[in-house]
């Protein structure tokens, strides 16, 4: 918009009187235009001449050729009519007679072949009449394999199931069993009871300890209110006569401090005696509110002595009155709290009953509870899976005996023999199904080949037939060419193909002359021109004619650009109209600026603004595995790299590295070894975000050093020692140098060699 105000000032300058001129580029472009006429007639004459020369010359080599395929023609002998296609058919012909020549042999051949092999004996032909039986067998060979392999796995898998149950019932209690586990109750009815009682002993926990609070906060108040009122009424006497007052006095104002103490101590032996860590904690607070009461008491006394307050009865009267309404209220409040006491210790009463009554253990805490029942319940699908794998060991050794009484019989009809061992079997049924096999393909072939002999007796015949009607074709097709030798025949039809070629091409060229010249022009004529001319004359005349009309259209290209220059002016040239228009444009471009210079300005501060937040966000924002993993990825390489964090435009992650220019790095512009050490950072974190959220699982590397350099190297085999306090670590390798890293860092590495 700029720009466009630029170019509307100068149009502004530049309009002024400029009628003369007007005057003089008209002038200019009618004598331009009466140019450029002439030009355009002289150019339509040469082009015409060029058309002319283009075609005379593309014609020139057709021209050529079709007199030589002419001469061609005058020199071959003339034959009138000759087979279509003779050579291919011929050719034909005869391969077809040595071929059926070939198949009347190889039918007579196997003709004897097919009533030798009918007076074979069949091998086996008594399991044909067992054709059901052998066949069951055959349909149950596959699960029986099946059922061989299974069955130790099976039984492994029922023993360890068991073992386990075994582990997780001693897990429960000595008292747990099979039965008393699958015969307890784990609705979701007792789930709801369990959890409804959790809430409602959180409630009088937190009544009671609401309610002691109170009692807390009344007694700190009512503490201030009578040493404030001592305070006052000692003014008028001497300090002695304060320290004589009765200890009655005394033990009305340390009265809330040893009532919270008593509270706090009492709670927490309750909490000790039924393992309930809420009341244990809860007694703490109150007991450390009691000690910090006194502490607060003793205090403020201590502070009192030797100051002079002066007051009046008025004041004194009105100290007394507070004292006296914060008394009523802390005894209320201690009360409150007795009561809520009391209301909690009789709900974890309730609790432990009710755990009894359960058949569960009377020491389990609320909290524990639902995972107990959780755990009775894993233990139940123990029981019924460790069920289940023994009826599928019991029903697999079924399939097999079943099978073994499948095969007996048919093994001692052909004289087999049956071994004890299961796999035997397989053995014995592998032979028993080749064999009858081999005999029913016998018995197939049998009856196949007697089929076969009328079959094959018939294709004789037809391959003699065919062989005589083929002779017939080929002695047919010799005598159409004149002939009866062979040879004679090809060189009278490659005579004939020659012409063939020859008269097609002469009609190719003649086309070919008349798409060029036109379709209706004379070909004698043309002869008759290039008789009286040469190629090289009609190419020289071209090219000069092609010169001449690319001089003649720089001219005209001249002039027309002429025309155009002066077509501009002459359309600058409008006066005061253009002017005001201009002026209308150029205040409506600046009110425009104005408006979008508010506008970028908006927008600038706001892309700055949002551009803090993605930045703070990429900052503060990362997930917990990434956060772990900068840690571990800041102590691999002393700091070099100190953060891993995930753009927030972006699925993949940056490392920070303060020394290069843009500060960051995507991971393929790491080196192997930086990559693999971020890589493995990014592990450690996962095991230890995975460990801290579900179970703590074995971490198995192999050859995970080789390409860091040794400082990393050994900062890596620490970091191993470290996880491997809370995770079994497995770290392959064939490097001795490896080895000796982890044995250094850790002397309590065991060293395992496979051979």
């Amino acid at each position: 918009m700029l720009n466009e105000l630029d170019s509307v000032q100068g149009s502004l300058r530049a309009v002024h009187d400029q009628a003369s001129e007007f005057r003089e580029l008209n002038k200019d472009l009618v004598r331009t235009l009466e140019s450029i006429q002439v030009l355009d007639i002289d150019l339509d004459g040469r082009a015409q001449r060029r058309k002319e020369l283009d075609r005379l010359v593309s014609a020139w080599d057709p021209w050529i050729d079709l007199r030589d395929v002419r001469r061609q023609l005058d020199e071959l002998p003339h034959v009138e009519e000759f087979p279509e296609e003779p050579i291919s058919r011929l050719d034909n012909l005869a391969e077809r007679l040595q071929e059926e020549r070939e198949v009347v042999a190889e039918a007579k051949e196997r003709l004897e072949q097919a009533q030798e092999k009918i007076c074979l004996p069949i091998p086996d032909a008594m399991l044909l009449e067992r054709i059901a039986e052998i066949n069951t067998v055959r349909e149950r060979r596959g699960a029986f394999i099946d059922s061989l392999r299974d069955l130790p796995e099976r039984q492994a898998e029922a023993r360890a199931g068991g073992s386990a149950l075994q582990d997780d019932l001693r897990a429960l209690g000595s008292e747990w069993t099979s039965e008393r586990v699958q015969s307890f109750d784990i609705s979701i009815t007792r789930v709801d009871e369990i959890d409804q009682r959790q809430k409602k002993l959180a409630q009088y926990e937190l009544e009671k300890r609401d309610s002691e609070q109170t009692a807390e906060g009344i007694a700190g108040e009512l503490l201030e209110a009578e040493q404030r009122f001592e305070l006052l009424k000692s003014s008028d006497s001497q300090l002695s006569k304060t320290e004589n007052q009765p200890k009655q006095r005394t033990m009305r104002r340390i009265l809330p401090a040893l009532v919270l103490l008593i509270v706090g101590i009492v709670l927490v032996a309750i909490g000790a005696i039924v393992n309930v860590p809420l009341l244990i904690g809860l007694g703490t607070v109150s007991a450390i509110a009691g000690v910090g009461v006194l502490v607060q008491y003793l205090v403020l006394t201590a502070n009192t002595r030797g100051q002079e307050i002066s007051t009046d009865s008025g004041g004194l009267a009105e100290v007394k009155r507070t004292v006296d309404r914060l008394r009523a209220r802390s005894n209320s409040a201690i009360e409150a709290s007795r009561v809520a006491g009391s209301t909690t210790e009789k709900a974890v009463e309730d609790w432990v009953e009710w755990l009894r009554s359960s058949n569960m253990p009377v020491s389990l805490a609320p909290e524990a509870a639902s995972r107990f029942i959780s755990q009775i319940e894993i233990v139940s699908r123990r029981v019924v899976d460790v069920s289940e794998r023994l009826d599928r060991a019991d029903a697999i050794q079924q399939d097999i005996d079943e099978y073994r009484l499948l095969v007996a019989p048919i093994t001692e009809a052909i004289g087999l023999g049956l071994g004890e061992d299961s796999h035997s079997v397989l053995g014995v049924s592998d032979q028993i199904i080749s064999r009858y096999e081999e005999a029913r393909d016998s018995s197939q072939e049998r009856r196949s080949d007697e089929a076969s002999v009328i079959a094959r007796e018939n294709d004789a015949s037809q391959a003699e037939r065919l062989l005589g009607e083929i002779e017939s074709s080929y002695n047919e097709l010799l005598n159409a060419g004149g002939t009866d030798d062979a040879e004679e025949f090809r060189r009278r039809a490659a005579d004939h193909s020659k012409r063939s070629e020859l008269v097609s091409r002469e009609q190719e060229l003649i086309g070919a002359l008349h798409r060029v010249i036109g379709p209706d022009s004379d070909l004698t004529e043309l002869d008759l021109k290039f008789t009286d001319t040469s190629f090289e004359a009609m190419t020289s005349e071209l090219s000069a004619i092609i010169l001449e009309l690319s001089e003649l259209n720089t001219q005209r290209d001249a002039l027309q650009n002429r025309h155009g220059e002066l077509t501009n002016e002459i359309a600058k040239l409008k006066g005061d109209e253009d002017a005001s228009r201009l002026r209308t444009r150029r205040a409506l471009l600046s009110d425009q600026l104005i408006a979008h210079a508010d506008e970028w300005s908006r927008y600038s501060i706001a892309r700055s603004l949002l551009e803090r937040t993605r930045q703070k966000y990429e900052k503060e924002r990362q997930p917990a595995v990434l956060e772990k993993a900068s840690t571990y990825l800041n102590s691999l390489t002393e700091g070099r790299y100190e953060r891993v964090y995930q753009p927030i435009d972006s699925q993949g992650i940056q490392v920070i590295d303060e020394s290069v220019v843009e500060g960051q790095k995507a991971p393929e512009k790491l080196s192997r070894g930086t990559r693999e050490q971020l890589y493995l950072s990014m592990r450690f974190a996962a095991v230890d975000e995975f460990g801290e959220r579900q179970e703590r699982l074995p971490l198995i590397v192999d050859e995970v050093l080789v390409n860091f350099d040794p400082v990393r190297a050994i900062k890596a085999a620490e970091k191993f020692s470290e996880i491997s306090e809370r995770n079994q670590v497995i770290v392959f390798t064939c490097h001795p140098w490896v080895r000796d890293i982890f044995n250094e860092v850790d002397p309590d590495a065991r060293n395992i060699t496979l051979d």
